[in-house]
């Protein structure tokens, strides 16, 4: 199925959100006139005006208004099912370690496991930042520490000799 009108109701949040085409048109690295032009096919395609235009800036229109409410929550919604979708495939597991313990202790037990548990897709992610594990899409992460991380759960897989 084409949404034809997605990119059109994003970038209409986002100039919503921000209260100008300007203000908007560079996070967006888009032109003014670009981010306009769309704004007007939109309103041509709606049969409405979302904004009524300022010297400086945009204010929603009443029907704008109720749209962008729409849309946030819709476009929020989306955004939920998507994390959901991407947490709910059990079959997949992201590693994250430092290269050092996946070459020289990971490596060598890989087959084994891979072996004993067919069923999942064992996917190794290479981490610098030590905590950041929503934001690589990493399960579980192999550290080497003592184990008192902030607002992470933590448990000791095998001490290392001294």
């Amino acid at each position: 199925m084409y949404f034809k009108h997605y990119d059109s109701l994003r970038l209409f949040t986002h100039v919503a959100g921000h209260g100008s085409f300007s203000a908007a048109a560079e996070p967006l690295n888009l032109t003014k006139g670009a981010i306009g032009h769309q704004i007007r096919l939109l309103e041509s395609s709606l049969g409405f005006a979302v904004f009524h235009r300022k010297p400086r800036g945009v204010v929603l229109t009443s029907k704008g208004e109720k749209h962008f409410s729409t849309c946030v929550v819709s476009f929020t919604n989306i955004e939920t099912v998507i994390t959901d979708l991407k947490r709910s495939d059990s079959s997949k597991l992201t590693l994250g370690v430092t290269t050092y313990f996946a070459s020289r202790w990971l490596s060598q037990r890989l087959m084994n496991f891979m072996q004993l548990n067919p069923d999942i897709r064992l996917s190794l992610q290479p981490m610098i930042d030590l905590s950041d594990l929503d934001g690589e899409g990493i399960d579980l992460a192999i550290r080497w520490s003592n184990g008192e991380w902030r607002d992470l759960k933590s448990q000791l897989l095998f001490s290392c000799p001294a």
